[in-house]
């Protein structure tokens, strides 16, 4: 019974020091990124992230690109509490998607060239967001079942 409790304590710190990093991170990001960056929106078309990105300044690419140094810090915290939740491999596919994505962005922002590949960030964005919001479902589904018992 004690093993049990120390490793239910132990999960309980590792929840609320990813919970606080997650925040913290957040709020770095959340000073650098400009209004409406592409990682934040659930879709956008190629010709949407093309002009986004060729509307920013030079300021604000650099601030974007700061702010996407944090969102690699971010998606680690955020995929490592959806793995303690799901306990399966789907918990690392938002955090992957994610991973894409800002890599796209990092490069784009570091050369201020779009690349064949970044036609993709559409299809990689929508599939990040489907996928955290399935899963979000699947943990709401797994809570009520559990209720119900």
């Amino acid at each position: 019974m004690g093993s049990a409790t120390s490793q239910k304590s132990f999960l309980n710190k590792k929840v609320i020091i990813l919970v606080v990093s997650l925040i913290l991170t957040g709020v770095v990001m959340r000073y650098f990124s400009p209004a409406n960056k592409l990682d934040a929106r659930l879709f956008y078309t190629f010709d949407q992230a093309v002009s986004y990105l060729e509307s920013l300044s030079e300021v604000q690419k650099q601030n974007y690109f700061y702010a996407e140094m944090f969102d690699f810090w971010y998606m680690v915290n955020y995929t490592w509490l959806i793995f303690l939740a799901v306990k399966k491999w789907p918990a690392f596919v938002p955090g992957i998607l994610d991973f894409l994505e800002t890599s796209l962005i990092v490069t784009y922002l570091m050369s201020n060239e779009l690349l064949m590949i970044h036609q993709a960030l559409p299809l990689i964005s929508a599939t990040k967001w489907f996928s955290g919001f399935c899963l979000l479902g699947y943990l709401g589904y797994k809570r009520l079942r559990t209720a119900i018992r």
